[in-house]
């Protein structure tokens, strides 16, 4: 039986299977499944590197998810909500097309948001540098984004730009890591405390140490046993060691 609060290691479609089965529904899903990427890695003359390189995980790995998967991942997850569709999907720019093809055929809407990494990985004069993910909101009816007040009782205007600027983290080994700052925004405006949050691509758990943080339930999947192992870690570091957040980020959700 699956519980909330918890990281399987197993594959993310077999698990939202048994979830259906079990009856077990959320609020908000927040994920950043694999991308879809140009083959054998991305080299600039100029400087001779790539986005990733040729022989990474990302490159090797993580480079097929194309539009039948990407329209399997959503239609398994339309079952799982308390309410209409709530979601946050990372992609890369290949694959935005089949994001918004499911959106439109299933009559849901949609914001194209965007994190800038603020790194200049690739220099070419052929195309634009890899330096943003996108990320594709998917929503329906009554998921109106909370409004979210600083100290003072005024809307912050951060929270709500569709561009966000981030580093890209390198804490825990995940190549694809993120910043748990602008996960941490998405819970905050999009989902209410005790809410359940689902994500199907764990990775190094960065969803469930936001979750964490703010009050919120989870549940995850991933099919790696190396990175549910530094998943759990970080869980256990942050549930035995709650580190309280900066004084601007106490913020109300009216």
């Amino acid at each position: 039986m699956l519980e909330l609060n918890k990281i399987y290691n197993m594959d993310c479609l077999e698990g939202m299977d048994l979830m259906i089965k079990q009856g077990i529904k959320v609020d908000a899903i927040i994920t950043d499944p694999p991308f879809l990427h140009v083959k054998g890695g991305m080299k600039s003359k100029r400087i001779n590197t790539g986005s990733y390189k040729a022989e990474s995980f990302v490159n090797t790995s993580m480079r097929d998810f194309d539009e039948p998967q990407i329209y399997n991942l959503l239609d398994k997850a339309k079952s799982l909500f308390n309410g209409s569709f709530n979601g946050y999907f990372f992609c890369s720019k290949l694959q935005i097309v089949s994001y918004l093809k499911w959106t439109q055929e299933n009559k849901l809407k949609y914001d194209v948001l965007i994190w800038d990494r603020q790194k200049n990985s690739l220099i070419s004069t052929k195309f634009y540098t890899s330096n943003i993910d996108y990320v594709i909101r998917i929503y329906g009816k009554g998921r109106a984004l909370n409004k979210i007040v600083n100290e003072y009782g005024k809307g912050d205007v951060e929270y709500y730009k569709k561009i966000q600027s981030y580093k890209h983290p390198k804490e825990y080994g995940h190549e694809t890591e993120k910043p748990i700052e602008l996960i941490t925004k998405y819970i905050m405006v999009s989902t209410n405390e005790n809410d359940v949050v689902l994500d199907p691509f764990m990775g190094s758990g960065t969803t469930a140490v936001a979750c964490i943080k703010t009050n919120r339930k989870y549940i995850g999947f991933e099919l790696l046993e190396e990175y549910c192992k530094i998943a759990e870690k970080r869980i256990s570091k942050t549930t035995s060691n709650q580190i309280e957040l900066p004084k601007d980020e106490l913020l109300e959700v009216m």
